[in-house]
C-alpha cells in the first residue's frame, strides 16, 4: 500500500486537473489520474471553492494494481470520469523501462488543525438514497482594520450593515439564505444536513414562492453519537407550498405539510439531486433563487 498526503490548498475547485476531469476509470483508475478528482469521483471528499478550515491535509491510502484492459467511464458525485480502452494511456509511446499501472483508493483520512485523524467514508454513488455530506463550512472572513478605519468604524457601521434576517411572504422574520445556514455541522454522518432533515423540515422562499424540503423517512433520527452509518434508505421530497402560512398556522396543521397544502414537484429524490450555491439551490437540474429559509421541527397532527 502507498500513502499519499495532500495539503488542504490542493483539495479545492481551483485544482486544474479536477476542472479538466483528468481521471480515467471507475473504482480502478489509471496511474496518471488526478487523486483529488478520484477522491471526488469515489465519494471520499468533495472539493470546495476554499480550503475547509477543519482540514489541514488528506491522508490517502492507495493500492497499486496491474494495468487494466479497459477503464470504464461513469458519472459519480457530479463528476464524469473518462474512458480508455487499452493498457496504454494517451500520450507518446512509452519505453520499455516505463511500467504503467493502476490504483484503487483503499482509505482516506482528514487531519484536523489539532492533529487528530478523522476517518472519511466513501459516499454512496448517485443512484443510492443514502444521505451524503453537503459540504464543509467555509472559513469565516477575516477583517483587518487599519488605524484610520478603526477610528471611523462606528460611523461606517451606521451605513453598512450585514442583513441576516428577512421578512417572509407572511411578513415574519426568517433567516437570510446563505451557504452557512445549510452547511453540514461536521464530518460525522449525524452532523450532516441530510441527517438533520430526519427531525426537521426546511422551508425556503424565493421572492414570490415558498417551497418545502423534507425527508420521507424520519424514524432513524440523526444517527448515534459515534456517527455510525445506517442503511441507505433516505429519500427527500421537494414541494411547492400552495399557500404560505404563518409559523403559528404551521404548528397547528403540522409539518411536513399534507397533500392538500403542497404541490409535490419531486417525491423521491436522493440528497445528491440537490446542488447548493450562493444564489440558491438546484433541484434535479432546475434552479431556484432562494432568498430566505426556516427550519422547523417535524410535527404530525393526528386527525380525528
Amino acid at each position: 500500500l502507498v500513502e499519499v498526503r495532500i495539503p488542504a490548498e490542493f483539495i479545492t475547485l481551483s485544482n486544474r486537473q479536477v476542472r479538466a476531469r483528468q481521471l480515467w476509470g471507475s473504482d480502478i483508475y489509471t496511474d496518471d489520474s488526478d487523486l483529488v478528482a478520484v477522491l471526488q469521483h469515489t465519494g471520499f471528499y468533495s472539493p470546495q471553492a476554499q480550503p475547509p478550515p477543519v482540514i489541514t491535509e488528506l491522508c490517502v491510502t492507495l493500492r497499486p494494481l496491474p494495468p487494466q484492459q479497459k477503464y470504464i467511464s461513469s458519472v459519480r458525485h457530479g463528476l464524469r470520469s473518462r474512458i480508455w480502452g487499452s493498457r496504454q494511456k494517451p500520450g507518446p509511446p512509452k519505453s520499455d523501462k516505463d511500467s504503467p499501472c493502476s490504483y484503487r483508493v483503499e482509505r482516506c483520512r482528514a487531519m484536523t488543525p489539532a492533529g487528530a485523524m478523522v476517518e472519511l467514508d466513501p459516499s454512496p454513488s448517485d443512484h443510492t438514497s443514502a444521505a451524503v455530506p453537503t459540504f464543509v463550512q467555509s472559513a469565516d472572513a477575516k477583517v483587518v482594520n487599519t488605524r484610520s478605519a478603526a477610528n471611523n468604524q462606528e460611523r461606517k457601521q451606521r451605513f453598512i450593515q450585514e442583513v441576516s434576517v428577512q421578512y417572509n411572504l407572511c411578513n415574519e422574520p426568517w433567516m437570510k439564505y446563505n451557504l452557512t445556514a445549510v452547511a453540514d455541522r461536521g464530518l460525522k454522518p449525524h452532523q450532516w444536513t441530510a441527517a438533520r432533515l430526519r427531525k426537521e423540515v426546511l422551508f425556503l422562499e424565493t421572492h414570490t414562492t415558498r417551497y418545502e424540503l423534507s425527508c420521507n423517512s424520519c424514524s432513524r433520527g440523526g444517527g448515534d453519537a459515534s456517527g455510525s452509518t445506517q442503511p441507505a434508505e433516505d429519500t427527500f421530497r421537494w414541494a411547492k407550498c400552495k399557500t404560505p402560512h404563518t409559523l403559528e398556522t404551521l404548528q397547528k396543521i403540522g409539518v411536513p405539510l399534507g397533500p392538500d397544502e403542497v404541490e409535490v414537484l419531486n417525491s423521491k429524490m436522493v440528497w445528491e439531486d440537490l446542488r447548493w450555491s450562493n444564489d440558491g439551490v438546484s433541484v434535479c437540474g432546475k434552479d431556484y433563487p432562494i432568498v430566505r429559509l426556516q427550519f422547523m421541527n417535524r410535527k404530525r397532527i393526528m386527525k380525528t
